[in-house]
């Protein structure tokens, strides 16, 4: 083997290695406060990532986040309308580049919502913020739920379930 070309496979397998090691240390919770104000934004509502963050690198990029909460309406009875253990999300890179979202996998781990209605008939569901969107929604491929929780209350009606 010539030298130059010893010269040029060693600086790729150094840069590859070196490229291997950045990922596998790689903090993802560096992401966190963005993120939440990213979601906070678009939903109106206090957005907070309480547990870990990590990210798989691939042509099928995979997310997960644990101890998400979504803030309650003022009104709401609990502080949160929504709390989930763990959000897995594998997205289609491919898709990403060409500038349309393809979910092809969500995956929620102890979910649980509380969905209400207020005395004046206010919904802690309405939510908003951010600006108006525009393009296509996303496709979604598989969605997994395990161990959901849903409450519904309206106090005026007399109902909760």
């Amino acid at each position: 083997m010539s030298r130059r070309r010893r010269v040029v496979t060693g600086t790729v397998g150094i840069a590859l290695a070196a490229f291997v090691l950045l990922l596998a240390l790689f903090d993802w919770g560096w992401f966190r406060s963005p993120l939440e104000g990213l979601a906070s934004s678009a939903l109106g509502r206090e957005v907070e990532i309480a547990g870990d963050i990590d990210g798989e690198i691939s042509l099928t990029p995979r997310f997960s986040f644990e101890g998400i909460r979504v803030a309650n309406a003022p009104w709401g009875r609990r502080p949160h309308m929504l709390a989930i253990e763990k959000l897995a999300v594998e997205i289609d890179l491919k898709e990403a580049l060409q500038g349309r979202v393809a979910v092809l996998e969500i995956a929620l781990r102890a979910p649980q919502a509380l969905i209400e209605r207020s005395a004046d008939g206010a919904l802690n569901w309405q939510l908003g913020g951010g600006s108006e969107g525009g393009g296509a929604p996303p496709t979604i491929g598989d969605l997994w739920v395990q161990n959901a929780s849903v409450s519904y209350r309206e106090p005026q009606a007399g109902r909760e379930i």
